[in-house]
């Protein structure tokens, strides 16, 4: 399904970001043509959740934020990772305000 969708978005330069709960990230990209790649990132052990509203989102924000200030595609999973951990500690607020400290 990823590489169905990534060949239908910009003919170079797209990302799907899969979001796979304890199983981590996977990203799907396109750098140019057909040519899809895939790059797992495991997750983080030891996190304490006390919400996951929001968790995605806080990634994905800050996944292309990451992007958009010239970060790598990997590095940016990271960041966008870290967030996701931010928001999912936060029990009172479904994105943590601490994203972007």
């Amino acid at each position: 399904a990823a590489e169905e969708l990534l060949l239908k978005m910009q003919p170079s330069g797209a990302h799907l970001v899969i979001t796979m709960g304890k199983d981590g990230v996977l990203l799907a990209s396109k750098a140019s043509g057909n040519e899809i790649a895939y790059r797992h990132f495991p997750a983080v052990d030891g996190i304490e959740m006390k919400n996951s509203t929001g968790a995605g989102d806080s990634l994905c924000g800050a996944f292309v934020h990451a992007l958009l200030e010239g970060k790598g595609e990997a590095e940016a999973v990271r960041i966008g990772m870290d967030a996701a951990i931010k928001s999912l500690s936060c029990g009172d607020r479904a994105i943590s305000p601490k994203i972007g400290i």
